[in-house]
């Protein structure tokens, strides 16, 4: 029974992906869609209707938020070895659905046609591993490497502070884009960037919201709530959502940020937990 339940989680995360790519895709440069072709033979028109890193893409982060709670709640009633096992046997599969894409002009074409709500422009056309390839390596990592709650908490931050730091870095920037006139080399290193304050700023607040939340929930099914208690919940809180925003704006060795996220909050939030005494 506890296999079919697992079975059934798994499921439904997946048929959830490919929900989240249908109907229509919020804050993309093209008009007329993605369409069902082999990213091989797009012609360039084809992948300019696919955003781009720095554009808004809002389908995407929806996903990504929803990815991430779904992660989080299969926490909760998986064995911690299981979904491990689980989650790196889905990191070979997107790595070599990646490369088959490559191969085989079908699988590409269904690839695509299947998620193209999701999908940036360098995905669409082979240029990098997808970003769910990332984000379950970066979740299955930490998983692995760290205690449950800090591992818990750190996927939450993946899935809660990554996109919010997305969705306002570009939104400051296109603000500044139509208020500051600059240079056009200076233009096309802004545009390059995916990092801000505003974007260090959205991480912080949308990740120290969800582990509040997080544990105020945890906290409840073990003990009456304390006023002692939610001043200490606040301040490990706000450590989680700086570790979220400081890991959110910095650069390590060009990792993606879905892998290099998790690992770096989970690495601040036991340091916390050496250093403070904070149990999550």
């Amino acid at each position: 029974m506890e296999l079919l339940a697992f079975g059934a989680w798994i499921a439904g995360i997946v048929i959830f992906q490919f929900v989240a790519s249908r109907g229509v895709r919020f804050g993309s440069s093209g008009s007329g869609g993605a369409r069902s072709h082999s990213s091989a033979h797009l012609r360039p028109h084809d992948l300019q209707s696919f955003p781009l890193r720095t554009e808004l893409h809002l389908q995407r982060k929806v996903q990504h938020t929803l990815t991430g709670l779904l992660f989080y709640a299969v926490s909760w009633v998986m064995p911690l070895d299981i979904a491990v096992i689980i989650l790196l046997i889905a990191v070979g599969v997107l790595y070599g659905v990646h490369q088959l894409r490559k191969s085989s002009p079908r699988v590409d074409a269904l690839y695509v046609a299947s998620f193209h709500g999701i999908l940036r422009r360098d995905e669409a056309s082979k240029t990098v591993l997808p970003g769910a390839f990332y984000f379950v390596l970066g979740t299955a990592i930490a998983a692995a490497v760290y205690p449950l709650p800090v591992a818990r908490l750190a996927i939450l931050c993946l899935g809660v502070g990554d996109p919010a730091a997305s969705l306002m870095g570009t939104l400051y920037n296109q603000h500044d884009k139509k208020n500051v006139i600059k240079s056009t080399k200076k233009k096309k290193q802004k545009s390059q960037s995916t990092k801000s304050w505003a974007g260090f700023v959205g991480a912080l607040v949308a990740s120290f919201a969800a582990t509040f939340l997080a544990m105020s929930w945890s906290d409840t099914q073990k003990t009456p709530i304390e006023d002692k208690q939610v001043v200490v919940r606040t301040a490990k809180a706000l450590f989680a959502g700086t570790a979220a925003a400081v890991a959110e704006a910095i650069d390590v060795a060009g990792w993606d940020d879905n892998l290099s996220l998790p690992l770096i909050v989970g690495l601040f939030l036991q340091l916390g937990s050496y250093a403070f005494g904070f149990q999550y």
